[in-house]
């Protein structure tokens, strides 16, 4: 009788093993895995270190898996993949056992075998650039996976009137912007597609010029430093706001003044002189720093309608607020009226 049950439990051995073969399972032992600075070590070396030995499924792809044991501060047998760049074994949930050296870096105290899956990385990828959604004129560019992409980007590129500052992803938050020093594809892989070895970016575009104009009609009069008598706004300037115009992203991209130009029709009703200043912000007073003005306009006949250009080249450290603001004087004795229809003002940045 205890022959019939030796018999049945080897039978029952040989069909486990049978069937072990069958799902093509390839246990390798540590001695043939693990090796550290160029030696085999044995078990009992490995439980003298310190370190706790665990069981690690390695899977290479959805059918071929290998059984090890690993210990923090061995070596294994990295893999290799043309065109990528082999990273580790890591978990599902992206958390690294083994890294790129083949070292492993991380003891497991879990029960069951851990299972460990190899990343790869591209060695190069391609970049497309998008705008809108829509492809761009510039030019894709093949770039190495370990390189700085702050030094490819075209960031400062001119797109009409517009300048390349930045890239945002689907969701429309900025993800590389023109201040950084550093951005690898690591930071921002998960706009990247690993397999096809692509990367798209959505760009993000300031404007490089600003122009607005006024058509109201303006009266002023000798009535007090900033106190000309309004037809339409009732207040004592013009106010115009460079919304689109991003003055940081500018200066990150060597931009490093402004070439503003006021151009308006003037026309004197009373004998006297007229002055127009630009300010960066709201000015209470004359003693506020003005960052263009045109002097005395004495050259203007009354009844005769005249346009009037005033230039100035100014540091674009100025215009940090985006704000400008132009106040109309009136100078000297008796009311010295004139008035203003229509003005234009531009402002183009410049490296």
């Amino acid at each position: 009788m205890k022959g019939k049950v030796r018999m049945i439990i080897v039978l029952c051995l040989l069909c486990l093993v049978s069937c072990s073969s069958q799902k093509e399972v390839s246990v390798i032992t540590t001695a043939s895995v693990i090796e550290k600075e160029g030696q085999t070590e044995s078990s009992a070396e490995l439980e003298a270190a310190g370190e706790e030995e665990y069981t690690a499924v390695l899977y290479l792809d959805d059918e071929t898996y290998y059984e090890v044991i690993l210990k923090k501060g061995s070596v294994i047998q990295v893999l290799n993949k043309e065109g990528y760049q082999f990273e580790g074994y890591y978990t599902d949930t992206d958390v690294a056992y083994v890294g790129a050296d083949g070292k492993v870096i991380r003891t497991y105290y879990g029960v069951e075998p851990l299972q460990l899956y190899p990343k790869f990385l591209p060695l190069d990828f391609t970049i497309s650039f998008f705008q809108g959604g829509r492809e761009t004129g510039i030019s894709k560019l093949v770039c190495s996976y370990d390189k700085n992409l702050m030094e490819v980007l075209p960031f400062g590129e001119i797109l009409g009137s517009e300048c390349v500052v930045g890239f945002q992803d689907a969701s429309g938050a900025v993800v590389i912007d023109s201040g950084r020093e550093e951005c690898y594809l690591k930071e921002i892989k998960h706009l990247a597609d690993m397999e096809k070895r692509e990367l798209t970016l959505e760009i993000v575009k300031t404007a490089i010029s600003f122009q607005d104009s006024r058509m109201d009609t303006y009266e002023v009069s000798d009535k007090g430093f900033f106190r000309q008598k309004l037809h339409v706004k009732g207040k004592a300037y013009d106010r115009f706001f460079m919304e689109e115009v991003d003055i940081q992203a500018l200066k990150n991209l060597g931009y490093q003044s402004a070439e503003i130009e006021l151009s308006c029709l003037i026309q004197e009703v009373d004998t006297g002189d007229q002055y127009i200043r630009v300010y960066a912000e709201e000015a209470s007073d004359k003693k506020a720093e003005c960052i263009m003005e045109s002097g005395k306009i004495t050259d203007m006949e009354q009844e005769e309608e005249k346009r009037y250009t005033m230039t100035a080249s100014v540091p674009i450290e100025k215009l940090e607020s985006r704000e400008l603001y132009i106040y109309y004087n009136a100078g000297g004795f008796g009311k010295d009226d004139w008035v203003s229809r229509g003005l234009t003002i531009s402002v183009v940045f410049v490296k």
